[in-house]
């Protein structure tokens, strides 16, 4: 069956931001006539429900990304109008699929950004990913990074050591960590264990690497933000 999209639609929580947020709403009901779109009060409440607030928003946390990244039914959007100088604008943002991107609609101020701001959520909605193998990879990621920017190896080893669904990049991840600690024994162990339950991946291959070379590195691990082939030892 297919799933449902959740669109909670948040604001800013002033009256014309409200109204920027309802055509928004109604547009993206438009795009998707199955999918069940929230305004607020009832948004913030489904928010709260997921351990995220507005000030979470804001400040673009990481948990919102986790959370979109986990649900990928799971779409949060918020929309805020406000004036500069002469110029009307209205700001999108959107969450979903461990993703966030964004748009402003603008115009002078005779005229009116929100009609603009209702077509670009339509677009952001269009162009989100819903790849549950490209979310889950995203959620490894920002996994990794937790730990990799505070130096935790072991940390980093406990917790995927403690993850029943740990795939080929945690793992090779682990197996990275215990290079750089220079748990040789122990990283080779884990690459055996690795080949076997994902003899082709190439992350497979790429840890092979690193153990023939014992390369583990701060350096190695702390790259987990940044794009690569995964043929390489970078962790991204």
């Amino acid at each position: 069956m297919e799933a449902v999209l959740l669109i909670l639609v948040l604001s800013a929580g002033d009256p014309a931001s409200l109204t920027a947020a309802q055509a928004v709403a109604a547009a993206l009901q438009q795009h998707d006539a199955k999918a069940q779109v929230v305004l607020p009060p009832d948004a913030a409440k489904r928010l709260a429900e997921r351990g995220l607030h507005d000030a979470d928003l804001v400040g673009r946390s990481e948990k919102v990304l986790l959370a979109t990244a986990k649900d990928l039914r799971l779409v949060i959007v918020r929309v805020e109008r406000r004036d500069t100088g002469s110029d009307r604008i209205v700001e999108v943002e959107l969450w979903s699929g461990g993703r966030h991107d964004r748009m402003s609609a603008v115009s002078g101020k005779e005229g009116d950004p929100v009609p603009s701001a209702a077509e670009g959520a339509r677009r952001l909605l269009r162009d989100a990913a819903h790849d549950p193998a490209l979310a889950a990879d995203r959620t490894d990621i920002a996994f990794i990074a937790g730990f990799a920017e505070q130096g935790d190896w072991k940390g980093l080893i406990a917790a995927v050591g403690a993850r029943p669904d740990a795939g080929p990049r945690l793992r090779q991840a682990a197996i990275l960590a215990r290079l750089r600690l220079g748990d040789q024994a122990g990283a080779t162990a884990a690459l055996a264990a690795l080949q076997q339950s994902h003899p082709g991946h190439p992350l497979t291959a790429a840890a092979a690497a690193a153990v023939a070379a014992d390369a583990g590195g701060a350096d190695t691990l702390r790259d987990a933000a940044k794009p690569a082939d995964d043929g390489g030892n970078t962790l991204r």
